[in-house]
């Protein structure tokens, strides 16, 4: 593996490591529910939502390493219900979101098809420039900085959202 990529991947399979914890005790029925606080239902983002939205990313990121998505592509419906800049709805009848297991399928699927990708991806690959436009190119000059940003710290900040959750919906930490 060369070095940028060896830097990037462990990292990945760490955040992956966190996600399988986060979702111990999560009921299919609960999956897709708003976090509830004393008053009702907190706006928030529940598991569905954030599973569901980081899986629609590997597609995208498969692309930028010049590879077919294969088991990363992202499932029809999902761009629909769970792309950036769209609520996240609570979902009492289980019926606007796909069910847990195929969201939490997908979500692994693409992310292990991603990071065995990424084990071949050169460093000459991952110094190019961002093919982003605007701000996230800006912000994330380089393919590398892209993915470090898309695996770690965006990754992580939904998780986070998870973890919120658990605790309103008295699940408790994992960690």
């Amino acid at each position: 593996m060369h070095p940028i990529a060896r830097t990037l991947v462990p990292c990945g399979h760490v955040t992956l490591g966190y996600a399988e914890l986060l979702l111990k005790d999560i009921k299919p029925d609960k999956f897709a529910r708003l976090a509830q606080g004393q008053g009702g239902p907190v706006n928030s983002i529940h598991p569905a939502f954030a599973f569901g939205h980081l899986s629609t990313y590997p597609e995208k990121l498969m692309g930028m390493l010049g590879r077919e998505p294969g088991e990363a592509k992202t499932p029809e419906g999902f761009e629909e219900v769970f792309s950036a800049g769209l609520d996240c709805k609570d979902d009492p009848e289980g019926t606007l979101y796909p069910p847990m297991q195929k969201v939490v399928d997908h979500f692994f699927q693409s992310h292990r098809t991603l990071l065995a990708a990424m084990e071949d991806a050169s460093d000459d690959l991952l110094l190019q420039e961002n093919p982003m436009e605007g701000e996230m190119k800006v912000r994330f000059p380089t393919k590398g900085t892209m993915f470090a940003f898309m695996l770690g710290a965006h990754t992580m900040m939904h998780l986070g959202q998870v973890s919120f959750w658990r605790r309103c919906m008295g699940l408790g930490p994992v960690m």
